[in-house]
């Protein structure tokens, strides 16, 4: 339909028609062209742009939940390392508590972050039977 609407070509219908005034036909195709043709094409050549602007949108999705599971796997390297060096430099500056609610957060970070590719894959490549 797309094709349609940017050619801006009107369909032939298939079929003869038997007509017994030729005049009274092709003012009734005039009429039709310009009353409803007209406004049909605009109308659906508007809402397909619609579409693809909403499509393009929705399609962006996958890739962004991707990048975004890309920061939060860096961020959670960089501060596993920070976390380390801390502990190899003075093991005193964390206490035991500290070190393992940043363990559970990073391991919460991480799982996340797994999640999110999975997310922007979305129903089109699962199946639901009924």
């Amino acid at each position: 339909m797309k094709s349609w609407l940017d050619k801006d070509e009107i369909p032939v219908p298939p079929g003869r028609m038997l007509v017994r005034d030729l005049q009274q036909l092709t003012e009734l195709r005039d009429y039709y062209r310009e009353k409803r043709l007209k406004y049909q094409a605009a109308f659906f050549k508007t809402q397909s742009e619609a579409d693809v602007s909403r499509d393009q949108w929705w399609r962006s999705i996958p890739h962004r939940l991707f990048k975004a599971s890309v920061i939060i796997v860096t961020f959670h390297v960089v501060v596993e390392a920070v976390v380390h060096t801390i502990r190899a430099v003075n093991a005193r500056t964390l206490n035991a508590s500290s070190l393992s609610s940043i363990s559970i957060f990073l391991d919460v970070l991480i799982a996340f972050a797994a999640l999110l590719p999975v997310i922007g894959v979305g129903d089109s490549h699962v199946a639901f039977r009924k």
